[in-house]
């Protein structure tokens, strides 16, 4: 399949996903309309798939940290992977600002691409791009009894020194894996 074949079916794709959201949902089941955010990430998503990272360097916020900077173009890149012949698929995010994209890559692998958005002068822009392989900061670990005797001496809470502390009751274990 060409380049313009397959760019035109994606077009197609999200042009069916854009014109349907704005026709509301007439009954419970049916997908809920496309927000702003998941609006310009699926114009965003064509620009990229088709001409590559450099397409979304004006599309960068203000306040984004990749704004201005020279290795943007490579850090977009890095984030949202190579172009060529990867299928993105529009994911549901639970942060309206945000859109959430599963991408396949030719090779068989499997990523997750979030991007944050925020309106600037009434035109989003992307104001952070997250990888699912991105490290996120766990949450801070807040364990009963444990005081400074348990920092200094690992058996005092019963604990060895090699086993990881325990989440606190009635807590999700951390995963680094993207908010859906």
């Amino acid at each position: 399949m060409t380049k313009a074949k397959s760019v035109g079916r994606l077009v197609l794709f999200f042009s069916a996903a854009i014109s349907a959201a704005a026709v509301p949902a007439a009954a419970a089941g049916e997908p809920a309309p496309l927000r702003p955010a998941e609006r310009a990430a699926a114009v965003w998503a064509l620009e990229y798939l088709e001409k590559g990272p450099a397409s979304w360097l004006d599309d960068l916020a203000a306040g984004s940290p990749l704004r201005g900077n020279a290795a943007a173009g490579p850090e977009i890149e890095l984030r949202a992977g190579p172009p060529a012949g990867a299928r993105w698929r529009l994911a549901t995010s639970s942060d309206p600002e945000s859109a959430v994209f599963h991408i396949v890559f030719p090779s068989g692998h499997e990523e997750l691409l979030r991007l944050e958005t925020a309106e600037e002068n009434g035109v989003r822009k992307i104001a952070a791009i997250e990888a699912g392989w991105e490290a996120r900061q766990a949450p801070p670990e807040v364990f009963e009894g444990a005081g400074r005797e348990a920092e200094e001496n690992p058996a005092a809470s019963g604990k060895s020194a090699e086993s990881p502390p325990a989440a606190p009751p009635g807590s999700p274990p951390y995963s680094p894996a993207l908010p859906l």
